[in-house]
């Protein structure tokens, strides 16, 4: 099942299925300046440029932010993309939703709204 976002102002809601797929988590991100998502897959991530610096499959990773400018940057590396956000701050809403997909996660924690398919836009 695809990540999936959510947008509300400058806050980014991101739900995705954990490894058993049949259960999601769902992550907030605040304060969000930029966020992508694309390639590479997981059959290309040896052509990322943090390949070999600790970039690795199926794991959220933080980047490291200048100290002066109060944002850092998280990685998280999917089946079918790469998604890269750089944010004021980011926090576990629900680390299980319980036999949930990811849409469904995050009407679950936030109340129905308007989702985006990631792998839709990959």
């Amino acid at each position: 099942m695809s990540p999936t976002v959510r947008e509300q102002g400058n806050t980014l809601f991101l739900s995705y299925s954990l490894p058993s797929c049949e259960s999601s988590a769902v992550v907030s991100f605040d304060g969000v300046v930029s966020w992508f998502y694309g390639g590479p897959s997981d059959e290309r991530l040896m052509q990322h440029p943090l390949w070999g610096k600790g970039l690795d499959f199926y794991e959220f990773h933080n980047m490291l932010a200048a100290p002066d400018d109060n944002l850092s940057g998280w990685l998280a590396t999917f089946h079918d993309g790469t998604f890269e956000v750089v944010a004021a701050s980011a926090r576990v809403l629900r680390a299980l939703v319980v036999n949930a997909s990811p849409e469904m996660a995050l009407d679950l924690v936030l109340g129905q709204g308007k989702n985006s398919c990631l792998d839709g836009a990959a």
